[in-house]
């Protein structure tokens, strides 16, 4: 039984399929961000839970009651 030989590899071809594949990485971490930042809004609301930024502008002496009121 003959062995099959091993693929020829072109370095050129890999290194475009390296930089194609880092540059759709890129894209899609940048997608993903603004998808994982609207649940944790979501998840916030939904617990009753202000965001950071509304927080933080909230005066220490007064209440931090949360209108909870989310639905399904």
């Amino acid at each position: 039984m003959d062995m099959p030989l091993p693929p020829i590899l072109n370095d050129a071809a890999l290194q475009a399929f390296g930089a194609r594949l880092f540059n759709l990485y890129g894209i899609h971490k940048t997608d993903r961000k603004a998808a994982e930042e609207q649940w944790l809004r979501n998840l916030r609301q939904f617990r009753g839970i202000y965001d950071p930024q509304i927080l933080s502008m909230i005066p220490s002496d007064r209440s931090k009651a949360y209108p909870k009121m989310t639905r399904w």
